[in-house]
């Protein structure tokens, strides 16, 4: 089965060429999002750094990855959609993932990330959680599970983070989210982080991103969701801002897979009655 490509590249920088060295030999063509499709979405049309797609593509054909590099436009989306035998991979990232749902609901799409990450044992700056007990019972490790899956959504090249809350009555998730950069995935690899300058663990208010759980306390108010009684499945433990703000969201307990304590989390949480569990 022929296998095609489609990416969504506003700067070209070492994390994408990783993921086309994989594929070399392997994809036939190379299809680059044109200003057709980057324009439906506000946020990216606005991106003045952004590299102009038609360069993109000259900068790709030089380096020889991929037999053909193409614009996508409307026309090669029409072509594609008509070619059922052809395996589509696309970049992990929020465009293309609402670009598949958009364009091609329902035609199995492999998703890649292009993301760069550090170690994550070089960001570790530890103080070990004080937590109420471990616990690795089959529902645990499944919504653990999910949370590492979330994780993998983001683009933060120091460390992703992945959070799920589940009702204890449903025994269900009802929200999932990741920390991620702002106002676009892309931001920190078209002008830098200015984490790249903080030493690991210290000033967790210098950031561009917006961690997990304040993004998960934000998703339950625009939707409506009362938190009072959840519990809250993390795959890093909090930072302090971030334990304040579950302090004081009513989550009952907060199950982590790893990490530490920063700025008296685990202290904060305590003192609002959470319950701080450690699974795997």
């Amino acid at each position: 089965m022929a296998q095609i490509m489609i990416a969504y590249m506003p700067v070209l920088h070492e994390g994408y060429l990783k993921l086309f060295r994989r594929y070399k030999g392997a994809v036939s063509c190379l299809y680059v999002f044109g200003k057709i499709f980057i324009n439906e979405n506000t946020y990216i049309a606005r991106e003045i750094r952004a590299c102009d797609p038609g360069d993109i593509c000259r900068m790709m054909r030089g380096l020889g990855l991929f037999p053909e590099i193409k614009m996508l436009c409307r026309e090669e989306l029409k072509s594609i959609k008509e070619n059922p035998s052809l395996s589509i991979i696309m970049t992990d990232d929020e465009f293309s993932r609402e670009f598949a749902a958009k364009y091609l609901p329902g035609r199995p799409v492999h998703m890649e990330s292009q993301f760069l990450r550090w170690d994550e044992k070089s960001v570790n700056s530890a103080v070990e959680v004080k937590c109420d007990g471990v616990v690795s019972l089959p529902h645990d490790r499944e919504m653990m599970r999910i949370a590492h899956e979330e994780s993998k959504r983001g683009s933060c090249w120091w460390r992703r983070v992945g959070a799920v809350v589940v009702d204890p009555r449903m025994n269900k998730p009802v929200l999932a989210a990741h920390n991620r950069h702002m106002p676009s995935e892309h931001t920190p690899y078209a002008v830098g982080d200015p984490r790249d300058f903080v030493k690991a663990g210290t000033n967790p208010e210098i950031a561009a991103t917006i961690h997990a759980e304040p993004t998960i306390v934000a998703m339950a108010a625009k939707k409506g969701i009362a938190l009072e009684g959840m519990h809250m499945y993390i795959t890093v433990f909090p930072c302090g801002p971030c334990a304040s703000i579950i302090a004081e969201s009513g989550i009952s307990k907060l199950f982590f897979a790893s990490g530490c304590a920063y700025l008296d989390g685990d202290t904060i949480l305590r003192s609002r009655g959470v319950e701080i569990i450690q699974t795997w």
